[in-house]
């Protein structure tokens, strides 16, 4: 049996539950899932836009970013105490309510697009996150009870540039790897990607011409590959 859910409908469920009726406008989006075996629950992230009542507006960016991670069981239930909020990844934890920074023209206050990442019982978050007028990539291991931020930082700084987002980070075989680019092909690996040397390779066109075909004989559609961040 094939169940459909909507993530975001019930991320945003578990918001209103977290804010404790603070007046306040937001959008959530971008959600992120995992299913934690160990404790057979389902652990879900979403990217939650905020700022004080009438002054959202995702269009310029006026606000401030949080992320909601939220534990479901497996019917995709909220649990009860099961969510928390992180205004960052690097270990700030204030809530959006006690400070005054918001983004401005198009800036960014609090951590991106949150990808979860669950490694045997280690529970990842990847994010990406503006300083000193930069955006980089960062990452941090979470408590898989509470959330808590165990340790973060930029990750594969030897190979970041000036503006980096939305990096696919997974472990395979002892090492980690970053699906860094689409065309052409580009990809990270590391032992540790919080220190030490990342390694960026760039792999042939012919493996995206390949996932191409196969999605069109799958699906009967054409299926169009496009890097979209600028490296």
């Amino acid at each position: 049996t094939i169940t459909a859910v909507n993530l975001t409908s019930l991320l945003k469920r578990a918001y209103e539950a977290e804010r404790r009726g603070v007046e306040d406008d937001y959008e959530l989006f971008n959600p992120s899932v995992v299913y934690d075996a160990k404790r057979g629950v389902y652990v879900a992230a979403a990217r939650v836009f905020v700022s004080p009542a009438g002054l959202t507006n995702r269009r310029s960016w006026e606000g401030k970013n949080q992320t909601l991670i939220c534990r479901m069981d497996t019917g995709l239930k909220e649990l009860r105490h099961g969510s928390k909020l992180l205004s960052s990844l690097l270990g700030c934890e204030d809530s959006f309510y006690r400070s005054s920074a918001i983004s401005r023209n198009g800036g960014c206050v609090g951590t991106e697009d949150v990808r979860l990442q669950l490694n045997g019982d280690r529970l990842y978050a990847v994010g990406n996150e503006a300083m000193r007028g930069e955006r980089k990539v960062v990452m941090a291991e979470l408590n898989p009870e509470t959330f808590r931020v165990k340790k973060a930082g930029v990750i594969c700084e030897d190979v970041q540039k000036a503006f980096e987002k939305n990096w696919a980070v997974f472990e395979a075989d002892g090492r980690w790897h970053i699906l860094y680019k689409l065309t052409p092909l580009e990809t990270i690996s590391c032992n540790n990607p919080f220190e030490g040397t990342s390694k960026l390779k760039t792999h042939p066109s012919t493996i995206l011409d390949e996932i191409s075909h196969t999605f069109q004989n799958v699906t009967g559609y054409r299926a169009e590959i496009r890097n979209r961040t600028a490296p």
